[in-house]
């Protein structure tokens, strides 16, 4: 798998993604920002 070569061979790449995984306050900002933006696409007019 590329990612998980990439990861072996950054350390710091890796220790970053923990950070923000372990970060709940920032995952729940993120989810609904996400949410948020899938809302807003939804109403476009097509």
């Amino acid at each position: 798998m590329i990612m998980s070569e990439t990861l072996k061979s950054n350390p710091a790449l890796e220790d970053g993604y923990q950070a923000m995984a372990n970060d709940e306050d920032g995952e729940a900002e993120a989810l609904e920002w996400a949410e948020a933006t899938i809302g807003d696409v939804a109403d476009e007019p097509r």
